[in-house]
């Protein structure tokens, strides 16, 4: 199996895992933190977005005007970026329905990008610079592990919503 295989099949795997915690979390609870943590469904979401975008796509191909149709990836970076909060000005970040539309956006086109590279381009620098990918099959790798990890804070948000107490 080749390398862009691999990647594919574990860059599906982490979507699908995305899917069904968020099936499982009421869209009247995405902005709501949990009393015993700092964080909400909308800016796990909203955080998987934009590093997504920067790492599967900024990373391989630049700037990509199919994204930047549909939403800022600079806004986002605000409201979702490193050091971003989580509730400040969360009556002005996009809602759930929104930012599950830009996900799967995303998501579709960082496929398509990986789908479209060749096998040497994998080895080579990302077109920006990324502080955790010396080649673009890192970045790709990266993504997915930062997403697993994101899985784990909205599995975490999800068992405190449904008991506070847990």
């Amino acid at each position: 199996m080749e390398k862009k295989e691999w990647i594919r099949k574990d860059i599906l795997s982490s979507m699908n895992w995305t899917d069904k915690l968020l099936k499982e979390v009421n869209e009247t609870n995405w902005k709501v933190n949990p009393k015993s943590m700092k964080t909400n469904i909308n800016w796990q979401v909203g955080h998987m977005i934009i590093s997504h975008y920067f790492h599967c796509i900024a990373s391989i191909i630049g700037s990509d005007e199919k994204i930047k149709e549909q939403f800022s990836p600079r806004q986002f970076s605000v409201y979702y970026g490193m050091g971003s909060s989580p509730t400040k000005s969360i009556e002005d970040k996009p809602n759930h329905q929104e930012l599950l539309n830009h996900l799967s956006l995303v998501d579709r086109r960082s496929l398509e990008i990986l789908d479209d590279i060749s096998e040497d381009a994998l080895v080579e620098a990302p077109i920006i610079n990324n502080p955790v990918a010396k080649l673009k099959e890192d970045a790709f790798i990266w993504s997915v592990k930062h997403r697993m990890w994101h899985n784990g804070q909205i599995a975490l948000i999800s068992s405190h919503l449904k008991d506070p107490n847990d």
